[in-house]
């Protein structure tokens, strides 16, 4: 899946190149103007700065600052998963190395959405910071801020990271889910069923075949991750909100294997997340349920 993933980055920058380039400081000041007073702390810096900040001070209130109400509401384990990378995190910030993002409008949500990189250098290494952000979201004003984030050492001859699809910070004990984002991301988008078989416990593989349920996801469903427009954990469910299909992609797994033991798509128009949080997933086991239109 890191191959995905480097995919994903590449035709980012290759967007970037040909969009041009510009400075994280004037997209925030753009995106500012049209923000609700829910943004109004993150007004007088761009975001990098209060995560250098915050990562140099171990401030773990001011890191979640910046973050939106969605990514709160939904990160349950945020101050753990802050307490990791103020962990990894070594010396004094010392310069940028280098800065770079892509930015999309979403015309239906009168949104603007952005994926953000750079690399900076301390007194004792260098660490690349990855950080996905709604600049603005009239639709849905509680999505603005960041909505996930990374921190690793740099090695510029490693794959390199990126901002995690689940809501928060990334850390180990979120890697099993966001394998699993990533193989469905794949596996629809790319079309690739191998992506979503090796992420299915043996039981759903075998039911979803035999149904056809397998085939009718893959042909019904096929987006890429800048449709996701949230995707978060709850006990051993994960829940992905699919913006151009306006669905949940409701996710249950084998807590003892770690695998997708069946999956429930859910209308977001007729469900909240609270209600998709609530809904009774007790008999979907070893398939794909779809809804019928």
């Amino acid at each position: 899946m890191r191959n995905f993933s480097k995919i994903i980055i590449i035709s980012a920058l290759i967007m970037q190149f040909m969009t041009g380039c510009t400075p994280l400081s004037e997209i925030l000041e753009n995106e500012n103007g049209s923000q609700n007073s829910s943004t109004s702390k993150i007004q007088s810096k761009d975001s990098l700065s209060v995560i250098i900040e915050a990562l140099d001070n171990k401030d773990r209130e001011l890191l979640k600052s910046i973050f939106s109400e969605e990514a709160i509401l939904h990160s349950g384990d945020m101050d753990e998963a802050i307490d990791y990378i103020f962990d990894m995190y070594k010396g004094k910030f010392v310069k940028r190395i280098d800065v770079n993002m892509s930015a999309q409008t979403i015309n239906g949500q009168k949104a603007s959405f952005s994926d953000r990189v750079a690399v900076i250098e301390t007194t004792e290494s260098c660490y690349q910071i990855n950080w996905k952000q709604w600049g603005k979201n009239e639709m849905n004003p509680t999505y603005v801020g960041v909505y996930s984030l990374s921190l690793c050492e740099y090695d510029e001859n490693d794959n390199p990271d990126y901002a995690p699809y689940t809501v928060g910070v990334r850390y180990p004990e979120k890697e099993t889910y966001e394998t699993i984002s990533e193989s469905v991301v794949c596996g629809l988008f790319r079309e690739d069923v191998q992506n979503l078989k090796d992420i299915f416990t043996d039981e759903l593989n075998l039911n979803s075949e035999k149904s056809g349920t397998l085939g009718a996801f893959m042909d019904r469903y096929s987006f890429d991750e800048s449709c996701i427009n949230t995707a978060w954990i709850k006990d051993d469910m994960y829940f992905m909100k699919i913006r151009n299909f306006e669905i949940y992609i409701c996710i249950k797994l084998d807590k003892e294997t770690g695998k997708v033991k069946s999956i429930r798509i859910l209308d977001a128009e007729e469900y909240t997340d609270n209600e998709a949080e609530s809904y009774d997933f007790s008999s979907d086991e070893n398939e794909i349920y779809m809804i019928s239109k």
